[in-house]
């Protein structure tokens, strides 16, 4: 299914190409970020928003650029998702500078880490920005994809209350974020190289150790 409103925004794009000196570009990427609100169906908006992505980290290889969207407007794989029109009240994505969109993105994980349904497409849709940017910026912001960074700081916090608590481990494996008890273990040995009840165990000796020593 073509898309008028997404072939008219590609036109837009080649005739500014040639028109624009290299030296205007960061103008014409402004310009272009701002078209692509303006395109309806969500498919058609990824596509002009990863031109744009692509025209604003390589404005001097226009020819390369130039290329990309002739194949997209002869109907490449990139328009084959164009089968179902987005919702009347989605808002269009954003194009944030990767070091916002990053800080962003960590700041609404610290707040959701523990929802047990919170992952890439709820984080996506709350920041209104397509999950290929969303994990260049998480990994360029943190230097951790996105998936490790999530489990890093669900496991965490899955620590801290083994050793300030008393929840059980099966309480604490839903209070951040898992959905099944035997995977949040798992997951824990892996990174820790002891099950949630050993460390409970260890981290509670200390702790008694620690207060007997003291006067």
């Amino acid at each position: 299914m073509r898309d008028p409103h997404l072939e008219a925004f590609i036109s837009c794009v080649q005739l500014s190409l040639l028109a624009t000196p290299s030296q205007s570009a960061p103008s014409l990427v402004a310009a272009l970020a701002d078209r692509c609100a303006s395109l309806r169906y969500l498919p058609s908006r990824l596509i002009a928003e990863r031109v744009v992505l692509d025209l604003a980290r390589r404005s001097s290889g226009i020819p390369s650029v130039v290329l990309a969207l002739e194949r997209i407007s002869a109907g490449g794989p990139a328009q084959r998702s164009q089968s179902r029109p987005a919702s009347p009240t989605a808002r269009p994505l954003k194009l944030m500078a990767p070091d916002r969109c990053g800080s962003e993105a960590l700041a609404v994980i610290a707040r959701r880490y523990n929802e047990q349904s919170f992952g890439l497409r709820q984080l996506s849709r709350e920041l209104h920005v397509s999950t290929f940017h969303l994990c260049r910026a998480i990994h360029r912001h943190s230097g951790t994809p996105f998936r490790e960074f999530l489990r890093a700081t669900r496991l965490n916090a899955a620590r801290d209350l083994l050793e300030c608590g008393r929840e059980p481990i099966k309480a604490i494996s839903f209070l951040v974020g898992y959905k099944q008890p035997s995977h949040f273990c798992r997951q824990f040995k892996a990174v820790f190289g002891t099950t949630p009840q050993q460390f409970r165990l260890v981290t509670q000796q200390c702790g008694a150790t620690k207060s007997n020593r003291e006067p």
